[in-house]
C-alpha cells in the first residue's frame, strides 16, 4: 500500500488565548491583580487529582500567574461541582456567546454502523482491525492505485522524528484528510473539506452505508448532493472500509457516533474501536480531532493515553484536540460552513494543527482551555435543549388544563427581547443529540455520586412523552366507543425532526410500537420514510390521500390519526376527513375534532 505525508515546516501564525476578547489598551493599562495569592501547591494538587493538563496560556498583558492559577482552581472547581468553596475564583475572558435558537426538533442521530434503518446498540460491530468484506475494486478508487493518482512516498519510521514534529505548515488544499465515520456527522464534514480543496479518504465499515453514498441515497441538503457528485466523480473523496488508509493522511478527523444501551447507558463501543485503530496506524506528525459526542475526559483516554502508550508524544510527535460536531439537519442556515465551533486542544501545538484542519470548514473557532471543557460545551448545549423541551412540554399541559393555545403562548413570551428562548412541545424527542448527549453528562455524575437532579428529571420526562401520547390515544379511542382491538390508527409522520428522512430514536417509532402492543392496528404515513422498522419487522409507509389511492380506503376509514412529524412542503389536506386527530405538533389544525396531548 502506498501512503503519502505532508512537508512539514514550524508555523509561525499568532494563536489567539482561550476566549474570543482581546485586550484593549485601556485595559492594559489599568487591570490589576487581586492583592491575596493563590496556593499553588493546592493547585498542583487539585490539577493531579483531576489529571488536568498543566499547561494552561493566558493574555499575558492582562492575566499573570496568579489569576493563571485561579483559572484552573475555577475550572477544576466546575468540574469537580465546588465552584462555591473558590469564591474568589474567576474565569477571565470572554462571555460565552448565547446558545443557537432551539425551536426545531433536536439533531439528527447516527445509527449503528451497520443499522441504518434502526438506532440500536453498536456492540455487534466488529472492530476496525478485524476482516471485513471490502467493496468491488472499481466501486472507488483504490489506495494503492499508480503513483499519479496517489503520490507514493514513504512514512517516516517513529524514531526519525525523535526531536518532535513540527506543526503542520501545509494548507488544506495540500492535505490528506481521513474522516472516519460517515453517517450524519462524518458525511457532510467530508464533504466540507473536499470543497476546500483537501483530498479526503471517507472510512465506513458498513457496506450498506457506503453504498447509500455512492448511490446517492444518503440523507443530505441539495446543494451538499451536488458536491458529494463532483467530490466523488473528481476522486477528491474516496470512500473505503479500510482503516489502515488512515496512515495516508495529515489530518484525522473522527466522526463515529455514540448511542445508548436499551439501560440508556452511553456506549462507546464502536468510538473506542475507532479510535484504537486510529492510535494504532498512527505515525508522527499526524493530527487528530475527536468530534464525536462523548463524555468528559474521553478525548485524554481514548486518544492520549493510548499515543503516549505506543511512543508518540502528544504535543510534539502528534497532535490531539477535539471540536463536537454542530450541525442541523435539514436546515441550510445551520450547515457547517455557517456555523462557528468550539475547539479545545492538549497543547498550543495541537491547536495550531487543528486549526489549519477546521477553520475552512466552519464559521470561525472559539477557543477553550482543554478537551475536556470543549467536551462538557457539547455536553451542555444538549443538555440545556432537553430541559428546556421537558419544560416546553409542562407549560404545554399547562395550558391545556386552562384551555389555553400553547403556541400562542410560546409566540408571545418569544417576542421578550431578553432572557428567553422559545422551545416547543412535541411526542418526544429524537436523534442524538437531545435523546442521547445528555446521558453522557448524568450517568457519569450519577456513578461518581453527584446526581445531576435537575437534568435527570428533565430527560424522565421527555423520555416518558412517546408514552403519554399513547394514553392520551388509548383515552380518546375508548371514548369514542372503540375497542383497541378493533381500532385502526394512522401515525402521521415517523421522522425524528420535519424536513428529513431519519427515524432514529424517533418518538414515532416508540408510539407505534407500543399501540401494537395493545392489540391496535397501526400504520404510519412519511412522504420521506418509506419503511420503517420497528421492533424488528418492516413497515411500508401507506398514502391514505384517496386522490391517489386506488384501493377505495380513505382518512375517514380510520378511528384516530395522531400527527407526530408534518413535513414542509407536502399536502397533508386528508387529514381534515379523519374523525379524530391528536396533534403533537400543537400546530396542525386537521381532523373533525382535533385534541392535543
Amino acid at each position: 500500500m502506498m501512503h503519502w505525508t505532508a512537508t512539514k515546516a514550524v508555523s509561525t501564525e499568532p494563536v489567539a488565548a482561550p476566549g474570543t476578547i482581546e485586550p484593549s489598551a485601556e485595559d492594559v493599562e489599568t487591570a490589576t491583580v487581586p492583592a491575596d495569592g493563590v496556593d499553588e501547591d493546592a493547585v498542583a494538587e487539585l490539577a493531579t487529582a483531576m489529571g488536568t493538563v498543566a499547561e494552561r496560556r493566558v493574555a499575558a498583558p492582562i492575566v499573570d500567574e496568579r489569576m493563571a492559577a485561579e483559572l484552573v482552581v475555577a475550572e477544576l472547581a466546575i468540574a469537580m461541582g465546588t465552584l462555591a468553596e473558590f469564591p474568589d475564583a474567576e474565569l477571565p475572558g470572554a462571555e460565552p456567546p448565547l446558545a443557537e435558537l432551539a425551536a426545531e426538533e433536536p439533531a439528527v442521530a447516527e445509527p449503528a454502523f451497520d443499522e441504518p434503518a434502526e438506532c440500536e446498540s453498536v456492540v455487534a460491530e466488529p472492530a476496525f482491525d478485524e476482516p471485513s468484506e471490502r467493496e468491488p475494486a472499481n466501486a472507488e478508487p483504490a489506495f494503492d492505485e499508480p503513483a499519479e493518482r496517489r503520490p507514493a512516498v514513504a512514512e517516516p519510521a517513529l524514531d526519525e522524528l525523535a526531536d518532535g514534529a513540527p506543526a503542520v505548515a501545509i494548507g488544506l488544499d495540500q492535505a490528506v484528510v481521513a474522516v472516519i465515520g460517515l453517517r450524519s456527522v462524518g458525511l457532510p464534514a467530508a464533504i466540507a473539506l473536499g470543497s476546500a480543496d483537501a483530498r479526503v479518504i471517507g472510512i465506513e465499515r458498513s457496506a450498506s452505508r457506503l453504498e447509500e453514498i455512492r448511490s446517492g441515497r444518503a440523507e443530505l441538503l441539495g446543494s451538499q448532493r451536488a458536491q458529494l457528485r463532483g467530490h466523488l466523480r473528481d476522486a477528491r473523496l474516496a470512500l473505503t472500509d479500510d482503516i489502515e488508509s488512515l496512515a495516508a493522511a495529515e489530518f484525522v478527523l473522527i466522526c463515529v457516533p455514540t448511542l445508548l444501551d436499551r439501560e440508556r447507558r452511553p456506549n462507546l463501543d464502536a468510538l473506542a474501536d475507532a479510535c484504537g485503530a486510529a492510535v494504532a496506524h498512527a505515525r508522527p506528525g499526524q493530527t487528530f480531532v475527536l468530534a464525536s459526542t462523548t463524555g468528559v475526559g474521553s478525548t485524554r483516554e481514548l486518544l492520549v493515553e493510548p499515543l503516549e502508550e505506543r511512543g508518540l508524544q502528544v504535543g510534539e510527535d502528534v497532535f490531539v484536540a477535539f471540536s463536537p460536531e454542530r450541525i442541523g439537519p435539514g436546515v441550510p442556515a445551520h450547515e457547517q460552513p455557517r456555523t462557528p465551533r468550539v475547539l479545545g486542544a492538549v497543547t498550543e501545538r495541537c491547536f495550531e494543527n487543528a486549526s489549519k484542519l477546521l477553520r475552512p470548514i466552519c464559521d470561525g473557532l472559539h477557543r477553550v482551555s482543554s478537551p475536556e471543557a470543549a467536551e462538557m460545551v457539547k455536553l451542555y448545549e444538549s443538555t440545556f435543549r432537553a430541559v428546556n423541551i421537558a419544560l416546553a412540554c409542562e407549560m404545554a399541559d399547562a395550558c391545556k388544563a386552562h384551555d389555553l393555545d400553547t403556541i400562542e403562548v410560546i409566540d408571545a413570551a418569544a417576542t421578550k427581547a431578553f432572557g428567553f428562548m422559545a422551545h416547543y412541545p412535541s411526542a418526544g424527542v429524537g436523534g442524538s443529540s437531545i435523546a442521547v448527549d445528555p446521558h453522557h453528562l448524568t450517568q457519569p455524575l450519577r456513578d461518581g455520586g453527584r446526581p445531576a437532579t435537575v437534568t435527570e428529571e428533565a430527560l424522565r420526562k421527555v423520555i416518558a412523552r412517546p408514552r403519554h401520547v399513547v394514553w392520551r390515544a388509548q383515552e380518546l379511542l375508548v371514548r369514542s366507543g372503540s375497542q383497541l382491538s378493533d381500532a385502526r390508527v394512522l401515525v402521521v409522520g415517523a421522522s425524528y425532526k420535519p424536513g428529513i428522512a431519519d427515524s432514529c430514536h424517533a418518538p414515532a417509532v416508540e408510539i407505534i410500537s407500543m399501540l401494537q402492543a395493545e392489540g391496535v392496528e397501526v400504520e404510519y404515513h412519511d412522504p420521506l420514510l418509506r419503511e420503517l422498522r420497528v421492533d424488528g419487522e418492516v413497515m411500508s409507509s401507506v398514502d391514505p390521500d384517496p386522490r391517489r389511492d386506488a384501493s377505495g380506503f380513505g382518512p375517514e376509514d380510520y378511528a384516530l390519526a395522531i400527527v407526530v412529524t408534518v413535513h414542509p412542503g407536502h399536502d397533508y389536506g386528508w387529514l381534515r376527513r379523519v374523525p379524530e386527530v391528536l396533534d403533537c405538533t400543537y400546530r396542525t389544525q386537521a381532523g373533525r375534532r382535533r385534541f392535543v396531548p
